[in-house]
């Protein structure tokens, strides 16, 4: 696939970028710290704005341009990826929604290009969205966030809430993640990853003025969230397949270690593809996006699973070396693949659909195959 000018010097940067992140990457895995240094270096690479438009003086790459850039960075380090991942997918939501008037696109774009300002997305909500109590200027947010990636390194989160408990309507703001009425619960004690310090925050009180509101509606993009974590994950095995290349052909290959290289080579561009695909298909609004993303996703997991288990058996012990920095790419790579949407609940909604697609909807499904 060739790729525009624009995109080669995104990936040569993305590539310089996950270089240096590697020298740091087992440091900050075994010491279960925040990356801050490599949020620093991204900000100053003008990669904030990846996701912003040219028109509010962003980048412009949008989707398909952090498809390229996360699968390069994550090879450097996983954790980082992953983490920035949601910072993109944030600004990108709110770029791409609609129902978003100019005066809040514009002051986001501010915020992230201008001021720096790194956002975190958080992967749930405990239960029902938070509860906003209002005052004269603002709201005072009340409720528990998981799964707070990156959390006590971002400036602000974007969540969701609801300003009247008997009500469905909901509200999405940008909520500061320092303060007086935040409690960070650390409770992120998974295999790999660690370095994205994943939390459980409490709010209780936190003061939200009106200029943080960033639509009255809920925002949100399933490309975005499908489609930027998933980049990130795939570059994760592909940073083991290039390691074990480097391991095979520094011995003496063997025609199993061949095999497994070139089983891991074809799953791992399978997944690449499919993704591309999506996010040209998103780029277009294509109503097929969604679904190519689910299938994307799932490709990816399966090719990074099986780029896991491989990696030993195509180098033998030579892979176990510590220096080598394989055990952390695996550790990284199950953990990617296991957070939501995993294989499972992906097949479950790519079944659905199958389904949907041959018979007719029942009344409750009809909203939900509307758009396929």
């Amino acid at each position: 696939m060739t790729l525009p000018s624009q995109l080669k010097k995104l990936r040569h940067l993305s590539r310089e970028l996950a270089a240096d992140f590697g020298t740091r990457a087992a440091r900050h895995d075994q010491e279960r710290s925040l990356p801050l240094e490599n949020y620093a270096l991204l900000r100053e690479a003008g990669l904030y704005g990846l996701a912003v438009p040219e028109t509010y003086g962003g980048s412009g790459h949008g989707l398909g341009g952090w498809t390229i850039a996360g699968e390069e960075l994550a090879q450097g380090c996983g954790s980082t990826a992953l983490s920035f991942a949601g910072h993109v997918a944030a600004t990108g939501m709110i770029m791409e929604d609609a129902g978003v008037d100019e005066e809040a696109k514009r002051r986001l774009a501010r915020q992230v290009i201008d001021e720096g300002k790194l956002i975190a997305l958080p992967d749930g909500q405990a239960g029902a969205p938070l509860l906003a109590s209002r005052f004269p200027g603002g709201f005072r947010l009340y409720g528990k966030v998981t799964q707070a990636t990156m959390w006590e390194a971002a400036d602000c989160a974007l969540l969701l809430a609801r300003p009247d408990p008997g009500s469905t309507e909901e509200i999405t703001l940008l909520v500061p993640t320092r303060g007086q009425g935040i409690t960070v619960h650390d409770v992120w004690q998974a295999l790999g990853l660690r370095a994205i310090r994943s939390q459980t925050i409490t709010l209780d009180g936190v003061i939200v003025p009106d200029q943080m509101i960033v639509a009255r509606h809920p925002v949100g993009s399933s490309a975005w969230a499908l489609g930027a974590g998933t980049a990130a994950a795939l570059g994760i095995g592909v940073g083991i397949h290039q390691l074990i290349r480097r391991v095979v052909a520094g011995g003496a290959p063997t025609a199993d270690s061949e095999r497994r290289l070139a089983q891991m080579a074809c799953e791992l561009e399978a997944a690449r593809l499919a993704l591309r695909h999506g996010a040209l298909l998103h780029s277009e609004r294509s109503p097929s996006a969604h679904r190519q993303f689910l299938t994307a996703r799932y490709l990816t997991c399966l090719a990074v699973s099986n780029a896991s288990r491989s990696a030993v058996s195509a180098c033998g012990t030579r892979s176990l070396m510590q220096q080598l920095g394989l055990e952390r790419l695996v550790r990284d790579a199950v953990t990617a693949i296991s957070l939501t949407p995993d294989e499972d609940q992906l097949l479950y909604q790519i079944g659905k659909m199958e389904v949907g697609g041959m018979r007719r909807p029942t009344q409750g499904e009809e909203s939900r195959y509307a758009a396929l």
